[in-house]
C-alpha cells in the first residue's frame, strides 16, 4: 500500500499591477514530490514559468481571439468573490484592460518560443471547432498512452455542457462558492459572442493595437475568428 502524502493545493493569483504569487505551496517539497504526471495551471508570462534549466517539463498554453477577451474578463471579475471589486460598467473596464495590456504581454512573451519542442500552443477557437482533434494533439504532445476507448470516455467530461453542469460543486471550497449568486464561471463558451459586445470604436482600437504590437503571423494566429 502506498504511503499517503498530504498535499497542498497550488494556486496562482493576480493582484492588480503586481507579480503573480504562489501561496499554499512549498515548491521544493509539495510540488516536486507529488506523483507523476503533475499538472499545474497558472497565468504567467513565459519567463515566470517555474522551470529550471534543462527541465523535461512541457508547457501548454491556450490563446483566445483578443476581441473576445475583454468582455469575458469583465464578466469573470464582476461575478467572482475572489477577484477585485469592479463597477458594472464595461466601457470603464475596457479602458483599464487596454491600459494594463496583460494579454499583449503574455502573447509577446510566448510567441518567440512557438517553435520550441517543449511548447504546445492551442487556440480556444480550435478547441471549440474540433475538441477531439485538439485533444489528440495534446495527449500526443505529452506522450500519454491514451487509447481510442479512453478518448471516447474523456471527451464528454471535458465538454462545456458537462463542466457547466458540475460548476456548483466544482467551484466551492470549504462549502463556500467562489462566485456571486446569479453569476457563472462557465458562462457561454462560444466564439464571437463577446466580440459583439464591443462598440465599433472599441473593436477598431483593439485590432489596431494587435497589429501594432504583434508581427503579421502572430496577428493572424491570435485573431482566428472571421
Amino acid at each position: 500500500e502506498k504511503r499517503k502524502r498530504k498535499r497542498k493545493n497550488v494556486f496562482f493569483f493576480f493582484k492588480q499591477k503586481t507579480a503573480y504569487e504562489i501561496y499554499q505551496c512549498d515548491w521544493s517539497s509539495d510540488v516536486c514530490s507529488s506523483d507523476l504526471p503533475r499538472v499545474f495551471k497558472m497565468h504567467v508570462l513565459w519567463d515566470e514559468i517555474p522551470r529550471p534549466a534543462g527541465s523535461m517539463s512541457r508547457v501548454v498554453t491556450i490563446i483566445r481571439d483578443p476581441r473576445d477577451v475583454p468582455y469575458s474578463m469583465f464578466r469573470h471579475a464582476l461575478g467572482s468573490r475572489r477577484g477585485p471589486d469592479i463597477a458594472d460598467d464595461f466601457d470603464a473596464y475596457f479602458e483599464r484592460w487596454m491600459e494594463f495590456g496583460y494579454y499583449f504581454k503574455v502573447v509577446r512573451s510566448v510567441w518567440p518560443h512557438r517553435g520550441d519542442g517543449s511548447l504546445l500552443w492551442l487556440r480556444y477557437e480550435d478547441l471549440q471547432r474540433d475538441l477531439e482533434k485538439e485533444a489528440w494533439r495534446l495527449v500526443r504532445f505529452l506522450g500519454w498512452p491514451v487509447s481510442e476507448t479512453e478518448m471516447v470516455q474523456v471527451l464528454p467530461l471535458v465538454g462545456f455542457d458537462h463542466m457547466r453542469a458540475r460548476e456548483s460543486s466544482a467551484l466551492k471550497r470549504d462549502g463556500q462558492s467562489y462566485w456571486k449568486e446569479g453569476s457563472r464561471f462557465f458562462r457561454e463558451g462560444g466564439m464571437g459572442k463577446n466580440r459583439s459586445r464591443l462598440s465599433e470604436e472599441q473593436e477598431r482600437r483593439l485590432v489596431d493595437r494587435v497589429r501594432a504590437e504583434f508581427e503579421t503571423d502572430c496577428c493572424d494566429f491570435v485573431m482566428s475568428l472571421s
